[in-house]
């Protein structure tokens, strides 16, 4: 049961990852032919020039803020943040501008959090149970295509574990402009996300729909080491992920009584 735990969680997140690299691929295309997601755009809409190279796959598997530090101001208080920031891209937050804008609290306690799932997943990968062995009745080839697999999830997990060690004691609020197309729907595959890349910080809204909606200007608070020099901002939507029901179960007057089989038998074997 824990190895199947392990190999969910590590699936979760390489969908995640693809979900999001095709939501950039699909916005990228959409751009492209000039049939965007949106029937007009905010004055806060600035998404990162094409020849800006800084976000990629390689880039954001080690760039990405983890989505727990990532907060939109809720409606209510959007006003009051949208003063604050006036015409700067982002700025500090302090203590005070935090209560009042009900900024988290526990950021310290999500960042041990997070360093001990990676603890945990990274020990499992250095001491699988039985069932996550590499079975020996694989080719050789595709033994060394999973040994692959595991060597680079476990560079991946202890470059996470470093990064995210780095930043005990140096996690600051920090109010920025952001934008979004639908903030009505939630899961694992929409929302607010954010990728810190040098002096860059992407912030990245994910939403499903069917049909273009106008851009609306959204107030984040994102939790950084560091205050970038540069924001920002973009939003895609993408077709929503409906997967298949599962079959129903056959009610006991859906299956055949073993006598129907027999009566059905008797009257072939008699018919002249």
């Amino acid at each position: 049961m824990r190895d199947f735990k392990l190999r969910n969680s590590t699936q979760t997140r390489l969908l995640r990852v693809v979900w999001h690299l095709s939501l950039a691929a699909a916005f990228s295309s959409v751009l492209g032919e000039q049939d965007v997601p949106w029937t007009k755009t905010s004055d806060w809409f600035r998404p990162p020039p094409a020849s800006e190279q800084r976000f990629g796959l390689a880039s954001w598997l080690q760039d990405k803020v983890p989505n727990e530090f990532v907060y939109a101001i809720r409606p209510s208080l959007r006003e009051k943040a949208m003063k604050l920031l006036a015409d700067r891209e982002i700025v500090p937050l302090s203590s005070r501008d935090c209560r009042e804008l009900s900024c988290p609290g526990d950021v310290d306690r999500k960042l041990d959090d997070l360093i001990a799932k990676d603890g945990r997943l990274l020990y499992r990968m250095f001491n699988p149970p039985p069932l996550g062995r590499i079975p020996q009745h694989y080719t050789d080839e595709t033994k060394r295509k999973i040994a692959t697999e595991q060597r680079d999830t476990i560079a991946r997990l202890q470059a996470e574990i470093a990064k995210l060690e780095g930043w005990r004691g140096r996690l600051h609020p920090l109010l920025a402009k952001a934008v979004a197309l639908d903030e009505s729907k939630s899961g694992p595959f929409v929302g607010f996300s954010a990728q810190l890349s040098g002096d860059a910080l992407l912030i990245h809204h994910a939403s499903e729909g069917d049909r273009s909606l106008p851009m609306e200007n959204v107030p984040v608070v994102v939790f950084l080491p560091r205050k970038p020099n540069i924001v920002y901002r973009d939003a895609s939507m993408s077709p929503p992920l409906r997967l298949p029901r599962p079959p129903k179960p056959m009610r006991d007057q859906d299956l055949k009584r073993p006598q129907d089989s027999i009566d059905v038998l008797i009257e072939l074997t008699e018919t002249p």
